[in-house]
């Protein structure tokens, strides 16, 4: 496991462009309190990236028992006050729920980007997941919240999965403008907007 000083390391080598693309530099940081929200990252270290995403991934046994639809809507509420923070991952993945409308409500003001993990999308249409993907989906449309579409990608052979997120967003109709990936003028618009927020 690499540190995070090797990780900033090799940050300075990572170039702006390759072949004509541009290269965001970014980073998935842990939740490392269920309550504060608090990451495993501060603000000093976070303003060394393009794009932080905050994410919670299972701490302890301990947490898994004591997450609930309270509990889950505090911490989401925390890290939204984080002005470092682009956009939270994984908000699917968590069987309790939360507040839904109250969390999408409040990344929109607060100039937070709702991310839609291609990887869940594609799960059976039984699936927790997969449903609740779908209600982050309709509850952005509703409150005209920007989203992004990733891939989650570990290997180039998965990036494809996209296109399937894609038909979806098509038959719902919802606004392309809406999805700040859809385009690069889209998504430099909402970098220099965030950099205002953050002032």
């Amino acid at each position: 496991k690499q540190s995070k000083e090797e990780l900033f390391k090799y940050l300075k080598n990572i170039p702006r462009s390759v072949a004509g693309v541009t290269i965001l530099k970014g980073v998935e940081a842990d939740v490392m309190d269920i309550h504060s929200g608090l990451l495993d990252i501060d603000e000093t270290e976070s303003d060394k990236f393009d794009w932080v995403i905050a994410a919670y991934h299972k701490i302890s046994d301990y947490d898994e028992k004591i997450l609930s639809y309270k509990v889950l809507t505090n911490m989401f509420e925390r890290i939204i006050e984080n002005p470092s923070v682009n956009t939270i991952a994984h908000m699917e993945r968590y069987a309790c729920g939360f507040d839904i409308q109250k969390i999408i409500s409040l990344m929109k003001e607060n100039g937070k980007v709702v991310e839609i993990g291609v990887q869940s999308f594609l799960k059976d249409d039984t699936a927790f997941e997969n449903k609740q993907i779908k209600n982050l989906v309709f509850a952005c449309k509703d409150l005209a919240s920007p989203i992004c579409v990733v891939s989650n990608a570990h290997i180039a052979e998965q990036i494809n999965g996209i296109r399937s997120v894609e038909s979806f967003l098509n038959e719902i109709q919802y606004p392309e403008k809406l999805i700040i990936n859809s385009s690069e003028e889209l998504l430099n618009d909402y970098l220099e907007k965030f950099k205002q927020l953050k002032k």
